[in-house]
């Protein structure tokens, strides 16, 4: 199950902007993973680093997972189609969009 996603963005976005990435996001997650109940928050101008240089362009996408194990592979779908989103949305490069999962304990 998945309880919150947070998005962690490297440029400054519009509030229009993080609107529409919102709805697409959990358009994307009803589709993924059948669910529509959790959190979503956004941080834009957030510098990220990666092999000790600052990336540009690019986003940092956590999702705060709850018993991730039992339906693997629809949360692979789930970070490929956030990947794509924000290639379309923000013309973040795919490699520049880190997905990470944080299983916890509920």
């Amino acid at each position: 199950m998945l309880l919150e996603i947070v998005n962690k963005i490297t440029i400054e976005i519009t509030k229009e902007k993080e609107e529409r990435l919102k709805k697409r996001i959990e358009d994307c997650v009803k589709y993924c993973l059948n669910q529509d109940n959790f959190e979503i928050n956004f941080e834009d101008k957030y510098p990220i680093y990666f092999g000790g240089k600052e990336v540009e362009k690019g986003v940092f996408v956590n999702l705060e997972v709850y018993n991730r194990k039992q339906n693997k592979e629809k949360y692979m779908n789930l970070k490929e189609e956030i990947r794509k989103i924000y290639l379309e949305e923000l013309e973040i490069l795919e490699e520049r969009v880190f997905v990470q999962f944080y299983d916890c304990e509920k």
